[in-house]
Order: C-alpha cells, then sequence, then structure tokens
C-alpha cells in the first residue's frame, strides 16, 4: 500500500505539473501578451507578430540589414508621381491600423488622407487590418504588391521598428528629428480630428482631391484577383458599360446625422445633367447605389419611363446601412456587401454624371476614384472636402 506522505508528494508534483500545463496553453493560444505588466513609454506602440508582442529595443547579435534596400535613392525619388519608390522605402514608415468602429468608405477616405502624409514625408505606409470589422484588408487588397505588409519575414520586424504614435508625439525641439515610425488609428471619441491641422499644413496650396485620386490609384491597382473578378462578375450582370448616369442615394444611419434629402431631388437634379451633357448619352438606364432596397421603388415609382438598375445581395435585404447592424452580420455576408459596396464604387467612378450627397463617405470617396472633371458630381448638400 502507498504511504500518505508518498501520496502527498505525488499530488503536489501532479498539481505543480498540471498548473505548467494550463499556464503554458493559456499563453500559446491567447492573441495578444498582456503588455501592461512591461514598464514603457506610452507613446511607444508594439506591434503583433506571431500573437506575441515585441518590445525588444535593440538589434539581436549578428543581425546583418538588407544588402538589397537603398533608402537614399528611393526617398530621393518618393513622390506623388513615383508612389512606388516611397513603397520601397524600410528606414521610415507609418503603420495605420483599421479601426473596428468605422465605416469602409469613411476608413478608406482617412487612410487615402494618411498615405499623402506619408508621400510628403517620404515614409511607406503600412497596414495592419487584422482587427478591421470588414475582416482584414487582404481579403480585397494584395497587401503584398502593394508593399504595405507591416510583416517581415524574420524576426527583425520586433528589433528594427519601433513605432510612436503619430497624434502624441510631442517635438522636444522644432530642430529635433522624427521618429522613423511612426502609427495612426482612429480614435473612437473624435476620430482623426487631431491628424487635421498636421495634414493642412501640407496640402495647403495644394490640389488635395488631385493628390487623393493619385494615392488612391495606386490603392486600387492592389485589388486582389478574387475581389477584381467578383466587381467584374457584378458589373458585367448589369451591362453597365451601356450606363452613363448614376446616383448614391445614402439612407440608414446616415439619416440621423444629417438632414434627409427627398428622393424627387435626384431626379431633379439628374434631368439638368442630363441635358448639359453635350453627347447626349442617355439611354434611359441610371445605376442606383444604395444601401436601403426601397430606394429604387420610390424612383420608379417617380419616374417610371426611367429604367433604373442596382446591385443586389443574395444573402440579405438591404433596408439602410447601420455600422452596429453590419458588424453583428456573419462573415460570408459581410464579405458580400463589401463586394457590392467595391462594385457600386466601380461603377460610381466610371459613368460620365453622379448625383450623390458629399456628407456621405461614399459619395465623397467615389468623386476620389473618378478620372472625370470634378463638376460632373453634382451633391446635393455640401461641397467636397478631403476628410
Amino acid at each position: 500500500m502507498v504511504s500518505t506522505a508518498r501520496c502527498k508528494r505525488l499530488y503536489i508534483v501532479c498539481s505543480v505539473f498540471a498548473i505548467v500545463i494550463c499556464t503554458f496553453v493559456t499563453f500559446s493560444f491567447q492573441p495578444y501578451f498582456d503588455f501592461s505588466i512591461i514598464k514603457h513609454d506610452p507613446t511607444i506602440y508594439y506591434s503583433t507578430i506571431s500573437g506575441a508582442y515585441c518590445f525588444a529595443r535593440e538589434a539581436p547579435p549578428g543581425y546583418v540589414e538588407n544588402p538589397n534596400i537603398d533608402d537614399a535613392f528611393n526617398s530621393e525619388h518618393c513622390s506623388l508621381e513615383n508612389i512606388h519608390a516611397c513603397q520601397q522605402i524600410h528606414n521610415q514608415t507609418l503603420l495605420f491600423r483599421l479601426h473596428w468602429s468605422a465605416g469602409f468608405a469613411s476608413e478608406l477616405n482617412n487612410l487615402l488622407r494618411i498615405f499623402i502624409y506619408t508621400i510628403k514625408t517620404r515614409r511607406r505606409l503600412l497596414i495592419d487590418g487584422n482587427s478591421w470589422n470588414y475582416q482584414t484588408f487582404s481579403t480585397y487588397f494584395n497587401i503584398s504588391q502593394g508593399y504595405f505588409s507591416p510583416w517581415l519575414p524574420s524576426s527583425s520586424y520586433c528589433w528594427q521598428r519601433q513605432f510612436v504614435h503619430l497624434l502624441s508625439y510631442q517635438p522636444a525641439s522644432h530642430t529635433e528629428s522624427l521618429p522613423e515610425h511612426f502609427v495612426i488609428t482612429r480614435d473612437t471619441s473624435i476620430g482623426f480630428q487631431a491628424l487635421y491641422p498636421i495634414m493642412e499644413s501640407w496640402e495647403k496650396g495644394e490640389d488635395i482631391l488631385e493628390m487623393k485620386r493619385k494615392v488612391a490609384a495606386y490603392l486600387w491597382r492592389t485589388l486582389n484577383a478574387k475581389t477584381r473578378d467578383t466587381v467584374e462578375s457584378y458589373l458585367n450582370d448589369i451591362h453597365s458599360d451601356d450606363i452613363h448616369y448614376a446616383m448614391h442615394i445614402r439612407r440608414g444611419d446616415k439619416v440621423t446625422e444629417t438632414n434627409s434629402i427627398k428622393t424627387r431631388k435626384y431626379i431633379d437634379a439628374m434631368k439638368e445633367l442630363i441635358k448639359k451633357d453635350p453627347e447626349k448619352q442617355w439611354k434611359n438606364r441610371v445605376f442606383v447605389a444604395s444601401d436601403d432596397a426601397n430606394t429604387i421603388h420610390e424612383l420608379r415609382q417617380l419616374k417610371p419611363e426611367w429604367n433604373f438598375v442596382r446591385l443586389f445581395p443574395k444573402t440579405v435585404q438591404l433596408h439602410g446601412h447601420e455600422q452596429g447592424s453590419f458588424d453583428r452580420l456573419p462573415q460570408h455576408v459581410q464579405i458580400e456587401l463589401t463586394h457590392i459596396l467595391l462594385s457600386e464604387l466601380e461603377i460610381l467612378s466610371r459613368v460620365k454624371y453622379v448625383v450623390c450627397t458629399f456628407s456621405s463617405n461614399v459619395c465623397r470617396l467615389a468623386q476620389v476614384l473618378r478620372k472625370q472633371h470634378p463638376n460632373t458630381v453634382l451633391s446635393l448638400d455640401t461641397n467636397w472636402d478631403p476628410l
């Protein structure tokens, strides 16, 4: 028979072993390391890689920088005319973290503005979309093609890049050089309000729309194959090449944020654009981009002789976009709705004339994606701005 003392020793050993195993499992599978136990400067952002926070400050012994990187050459040639050179820069970056609470067009509008800042300051734009409420950034864009990925093939990422929050950075003097690596993300209380004064100094005297169009063109060229194929499929379904006029009518939570525009006013505005069209390419078809399925029924009742066309999701019926409701949808539904939004933006960017409201982020983004003269978009409320 086993003695009582031996049983106690066996019990203690097993207990300790169980605690060790549980601790290992807990820390192995939790998504982020609890960095609250680390004493560090609160303005420093320690980026995540493989589920753990990187907080090492010195390069590892024997680390050799990639000899093929010529930051001086790329920095010299970095400009809005040569964005590719900017995206080859290694020693100065800005990490944009897509936020979990914002709408797609809102976040993209701000990303494009930040992109301008990185070019003006000769930095490479990095994008972290792992916490985005539209899945990940790579769900729609090829981050490798655009050189947006913050992840390096080795652990050098942890050692080489120490990110400082752009909005909390306070230089000790006017002569102090800027940190090599910045990070920025949306503040849920004020959005990017603190960023706007910084951007205005770089945008002063510039054609801001033209600048945003250049960076948007670079970003949109990195749409991945799946997204491109899906968008083209939607466009082919409605024979979009025969559509020259479009409307974007935003409902949902936007109704509570700004004055609602009656549907009749969209039709009246479109009539005026048709009259002014020197080529008169009127084929009785008008594309309608909207987050509310009832909108097209209203338009058909008001103007039955016009052929209003729109895209319909297969998995859900839309009755106004409300961000909180969208965030609770299943992943495959979120992706489908985002593909439809990207398809709508593609059509809005191609047609000759658009009627919309610039109070909507989608309308402002559509203006950026277009190549036509700005006056080919008629807003029924505010003027376009870069926000």
